[in-house]
């Protein structure tokens, strides 16, 4: 949503007296091909009030403040285009299809980050307020053993055990859905950016915008009141696809909220994590008996696969497709990177070229550099390549030719095609185009494909590549999950750019 008609829902939702009620009627309306939200905030306040039955606190403000309401929306809209949020209503297309199907409204969502997260099947793991450490402690074992599986948790920031989940999700470098409870101005007054869970900074400092999103169903200025939280819960209950209960306390918030999840056929599992009858879990299981009991005290490892048996719509051919999506991203992201930290300094656009010519490399390209900027022919700046196969490895000289003097190739190609016994004709014809600056081995058994490494390629412009051998980077472990693997690449991009060859 952009433009009159976001200042129009904005403006909707500073108006005192007007809530979720209220925003589904007015978008109703807009649903049925009527008016849009800024046209009907254009109607007289008797009109409105007759239309849609609004209370009489709205009808008041309407008559006698909407100016100032108006001019407040627009600021409103500035800060949604500042904090990059996408603001989503059950008319777009994003919208997630799990509140589609809720029985609760949920008629805004502001959110930052990823929006293909929402397609697919997420976890919840929940507790009580009262929960013990042994609790939080369940919590990072299962949290640590769906996110090594690149399973999708859905979580909160403020709370101990949203907390523990998001902490084992960035450890990992897995997605994960981070529900607020406040509005966005009020959670980040300093901007986004930062990583929103203090305990997970020690593994990354910095929001993922690849791997998390963040939602809130507040209006952006709302602060915090006692049914925030319950309302935040509600929202991570209603975006799961399955749910663990870890500690629930009978007759409790959380124990509202699996029953509730039981009736709409959202698997439900209840965790025992000591001796004798778990507190809540049992009375959960004597309501309905399709509520699964898990026993924590054996093994953890069983309990993250019954909790995967449970999830719709995950395999393990799915989860080795997330892995090997993700650490292709990973890739994309680094070569992209190194090429522009490579080039940094020069004054006009870079011309660059793609190879695939239309694969994600070359999108995510276009969003960094520019679609104008591509290069059809020769005199590129910056060639990308993702040579998986032998076959394509051996273009690699072809399109480094397409290189102006000085222009840099940055190129994912199967690990054996760079070693020293290949004796390739086309590596040693790449050699002879210009300089090698470094040659970046990745770990192999991650990854469903060949073995893979980043070479990068300078033309020296008629310097002596001999004088100056290629950095070559190893890394030390043989297996890396996905957030191991961007820090060894940032290490690479640091010693590249403090490297005087590479400057």
């Amino acid at each position: 949503m952009i433009g009159a008609e976001l200042t129009g829902l904005l403006a909707w939702m500073e108006t005192p007296g007007v809530g979720d009620r209220t925003l589904a009627k007015l978008l109703a309306e807009r649903r049925r091909g009527g008016a849009t939200l800024d046209e009907l905030w254009q109607l007289p306040a008797s009109d409105l009030e007759a239309l849609f039955d609004l209370p009489a606190r709205v009808a008041k403000a309407l008559a006698t403040d909407a100016p100032a309401l108006w001019d407040r929306a627009e600021e409103r809209a500035a800060a949604v285009r500042g904090l990059e949020l996408d603001v989503l209503t059950p008319l777009d297309v994003d919208y997630p299809r799990r509140l589609r199907e809720s029985r609760r409204s949920w008629p805004t969502l502001f959110t930052h980050g990823n929006l293909g997260l929402l397609e697919e099947p997420a976890v919840a793991l929940l507790a009580s307020a009262d929960c013990a450490p042994e609790h939080l402690a369940a919590i990072d074992r299962l949290a640590d053993g769906l996110a090594r599986r690149d399973v999708l948790l859905v979580t909160g920031i403020n709370r101990a055990p949203y907390q523990q989940a998001a902490t084992a999700a960035k450890r990992h470098g897995s997605p994960t859905l981070m529900a607020l409870d406040r509005g966005f101005l009020q959670e980040f007054p300093a901007g986004l950016g930062a990583e929103p869970v203090s305990t997970a900074r020690v593994w990354d400092e910095r929001l993922d915008p690849e791997t998390q999103l963040l939602l809130s169903p507040f209006a952006l200025n709302a602060g915090w009141v006692p049914r925030s939280g319950r309302r935040r819960d509600a929202l991570i209950c209603d975006l799961c696809a399955a749910m663990m209960a870890v500690r629930v306390r009978p007759g409790g918030g959380m124990s509202r909220e699996c029953e509730r999840a039981v009736r709409r056929g959202t698997p439900v599992l209840a965790a025992e994590t000591g001796e004798g009858a778990p507190s809540g879990a049992a009375e959960l299981r004597e309501a309905d008996a399709r509520v699964e009991i898990l026993n924590l005290g054996r093994t953890v490892e069983s309990a993250v696969e019954r909790i995967l048996e449970a999830l719709p719509g995950w395999s393990p051919d799915l989860a080795m497709q997330a892995r090997e999506a993700s650490w292709r991203r990973e890739v994309r992201s680094f070569l992209l990177r190194a090429g522009r930290r490579l080039l940094a300094g020069r004054d006009e656009p870079l011309r660059w070229l793609a190879r695939p010519a239309n694969g994600p490399l070359a999108q995510w390209a276009e969003q960094s550099l520019g679609a104008g900027r591509r290069a059809s022919g020769g005199g590129a700046a910056l060639a990308l390549v993702e040579a998986s196969r032998r076959d394509s490895a051996k273009q690699l000289p072809a399109w480094a030719e397409q290189l102006e003097p000085g222009g840099v190739l940055a190129a994912a190609v199967p690990q054996a095609w760079l070693a020293e016994s290949a004796r390739s004709a086309a590596r040693a014809a790449l050699l002879e185009v210009g300089q090698v600056l470094a040659v970046v081995s990745l770990p192999s058994q991650e990854v469903d494909s060949e073995e893979r490494a980043a070479l990068f390629v300078q033309r020296s412009d008629g310097a002596d590549a001999a004088a100056t051998p290629a950095a070559v980077f190893a890394p030390e472990a043989e297996r890396m999950s996905r957030h191991q693997l961007r820090r060894y690449l940032l290490q690479v991009l640091e010693s590249l750019a403090t490297d005087g060859r590479a400057g």
